[in-house]
């Protein structure tokens, strides 16, 4: 690794990085392509507005999970799940499913469409946001179950008490 040679094919444009003093160039070189690299203040600012007590680690399915499941849709979601579950009323079978179905598709929706700002993206390349596949197979799983329960209640005729 004595140098690290840069060549072009064009004799007036020849950049060559090769030897102990010409190496300053390419180090210089590779700091400023580096830059383009790394996460610059406006990619900071994202997480800063996305999430605001982000501590600096990088999240992942299960927390991204665990933080979209606490948010006010989130556990509203989980306890109309709950309470459908508990007293297994049609009506609040209902309004599981199609709850639970609804977060699932905003959620999926949140990662896929297309941001103007291209902060989402942002965010997923710092790492202050996870993917959200989790937290949509858990409120699809409610969505499933919930239906599930509905159709077999429909099925063997049982009615509300």
């Amino acid at each position: 690794m004595s140098g690290t040679h840069l060549k072009t094919d064009k004799p007036s444009s020849r950049l060559r990085c090769s030897g102990k003093s010409k190496n300053f160039g390419c180090h210089v070189l590779g700091l400023v392509l580096g830059a383009y690299v790394l996460p610059t203040p406006a990619v900071a600012e994202v997480c800063d507005k996305t999430r605001p007590s982000w501590n600096g680690t990088a999240a992942t399915v299960l927390s991204e999970a665990l933080y979209l499941l606490t948010t006010p849709f989130g556990l509203a979601t989980c306890g109309l799940f709950l309470l459908a579950i508990l007293t297994r009323s049609t009506s609040w079978l209902v309004i599981s499913t199609l709850s639970s179905g609804g977060i699932a598709i905003m959620f999926y929706v949140r990662d896929r469409v297309e941001d103007p700002t291209n902060a989402n993206q942002l965010a997923l390349q710092e790492g202050c946001v996870g993917p959200t596949t989790l937290a949509v197979a858990i409120c699809l799983g409610f969505c499933v179950i919930s239906a599930g329960l509905l159709l077999l209640k429909r099925k063997t005729g049982a009615s509300d008490a």
